[in-house]
């Protein structure tokens, strides 16, 4: 007999699948997959083995000149490129830098480098100069950040000494009995005494150890050597 001929509001019910049930429930899984990948990427931290290291003095007279110096430790001996920045107390004034910095912004009074480098240690050396008008036992206090390229929306805060007080004893004279002992002028140049182009007045921490003591004439502004 012949075939029927389909009836109007009859359905179909073979032919091949579409593949829009299985993109409709993966489509969303894909898509939170993705998302949660470019929120790890975009929040990492700077690996925690790279850190920055601030040594400061513990004081330092009014209208005097005083060294900072910044150590940025790379355990993992792997090169990288790093931004650096120091915002400096209110008042003070910049001078010599080890290496020289890359940009001052003098509004925010903050210093900025830039740097690449292949060793497992990068060190950053300036010199501050504290106003005359600085009262005794004001503190100045600093801060600063280092960024890598791996993170440039996380810097990390530089760690260490954050302040400096003002005293009327020079910054070498760490524990301010007036005079600068052997274990005193040591730690300065194991220091310091290596970085060419830094001017702290090294001249007068040796004229000081070899006198009999000093003190601080706030009259004049200036070191008297005891003989």
């Amino acid at each position: 007999q012949p075939e029927e001929e389909p009836q109007a509001g009859d359905h179909k019910t073979s032919g091949p699948k579409t593949p829009w049930k299985f993109l409709f429930y993966i489509l969303p899984v894909i898509i939170l997959a993705c998302a949660w990948y470019w929120y790890v990427l975009s929040n990492r931290e700077i690996p925690p083995n790279v850190s920055a290291t601030r040594i400061l003095p513990s004081h330092v007279p009014p209208g005097q000149v005083f060294p900072v110096f910044i150590r940025v430790d790379n355990p993992a001996e792997e090169p990288f490129v790093l931004i650096l920045k120091e915002i400096l107390p209110p008042g003070t004034t910049i001078g010599a830098s080890v290496p020289p910095y890359t940009a001052f912004d003098q509004k925010a009074n903050e210093l900025k480098w830039i740097s690449r480098t292949g060793d497992r240690q990068a060190v950053f050396t300036y010199t501050v100069r504290v106003p005359r008008s600085a009262s005794e036992s004001e503190q100045l206090q600093f801060n600063g950040s280092v960024t890598l390229r791996e993170s440039t929306r996380h810097p990390e805060e530089i760690r260490g000494n954050k302040a400096i007080s003002i005293s009327p004893f020079h910054w070498a004279d760490t524990n301010r009995d007036g005079i600068i002992d052997d274990e005193e002028i040591l730690s300065v140049y194991d220091l310091y005494s290596e970085i060419k182009g830094l001017d702290f007045d090294l001249n007068m921490i040796d004229n000081i150890w070899a006198g009999k003591g000093y003190r601080w004439d706030g009259s004049s502004g200036q070191y008297i050597i005891l003989e």
